[in-house]
């Protein structure tokens, strides 16, 4: 046996159970499409960086117009070209019977099942002074890198999440970007005169 078929036997010992492992798992994609697969358009005018959450009671301040929406569900996905990464949040009024904590380990259980990966059990942290969970981790491929945060502010109760290549994780714009919107969520006017109100 000579050492290319040597060698080509060893590759094959350790990929092939990798690939059986990691068969049962997906990889997301960056492609521009919001969650029911319309085509994004990012060549749009894009008149502010101010969005509503949980019908106007909340306010979502973006830093930059960089950041495109993609409407996921009860939340807003952004997707940004320059910063390589998605960024969304989801928000709830209390009283609910939702908190972050339990979004949080729902999202955390559903990534992995979905992504595999080596992901870190939610911890208290402060992002911008503000305290938060945090869990984080990657997919099993290791083409992608989560964060997600579970915050609680005046009373509402939100979840931040985060996927961006592995290899831009340590991106500073990203990471600036991530806590401007934790630090930047808080309740509209409207919301602030009807509790004045009663």
């Amino acid at each position: 046996m000579n050492l290319v078929t040597r060698i080509f036997l060893a590759i094959a010992i350790f990929a092939i159970p990798t690939a059986v492992a990691a068969a049962e798992f997906s990889t997301g994609t960056d492609a521009h499409r919001d969650i029911n697969g319309a085509q994004v358009d990012k060549m749009r005018d894009i008149k502010g960086v101010r969005y509503d959450l949980a019908d106007g009671a909340i306010v979502l301040l973006m830093t930059d117009d960089e950041w495109a929406v993609n409407h996921t569900g009860e939340g807003l996905e952004f997707l940004s070209d320059e910063r390589q990464a998605r960024l969304g949040v989801e928000a709830h009024l209390a009283g609910s019977g939702w908190s972050p904590a339990n979004a949080l380990q729902a999202t955390l259980d559903n990534l992995k099942k979905a992504h595999g990966g080596t992901w870190t059990s939610p911890e208290q942290t402060n992002v911008a002074g503000i305290p938060a969970l945090k869990a984080s981790g990657n997919d099993v491929f290791g083409n992608y890198y989560f964060e997600i945060y579970g915050v609680e502010r005046a009373g509402i109760q939100f979840l931040v999440w985060m996927r961006t290549p592995y290899q831009n994780r340590w991106n500073t714009r990203l990471k600036a970007d991530v806590a401007w919107v934790i630090n930047n969520l808080h309740p509209s006017t409207r919301t602030v005169m009807n509790k004045l109100e009663k």
